[in-house]
């Protein structure tokens, strides 16, 4: 199974992924209508500055693997 971190959840200005292996991997931040806010790769820190209060999902996949977490922006 696949996993990752993210934290801090609660996040306000920054979120950090922290995942076990070594794969190039692609990172979504998705609102709640499925709308994806920022998309990223092989990147450890993202800035949420920009995003507005409320519930996301980050999903972190490559073309092996995939799991996805919910995300609260303050």
């Amino acid at each position: 199974m696949f996993n990752f971190s993210a934290f801090p959840n609660p996040a306000n200005e920054e979120l950090n992924i922290e995942i076990a292996w070594d794969e190039i991997f692609e990172i979504e931040i998705v609102n709640t209508l499925g709308e994806t806010v920022i998309k990223t790769h092989n990147q450890s820190n993202i800035d949420l500055s920009d995003l507005a209060r409320g519930i996301y999902y980050i999903k972190v996949f490559n073309e092996n693997h995939s799991a996805i977490q919910k995300l609260i922006k303050e």
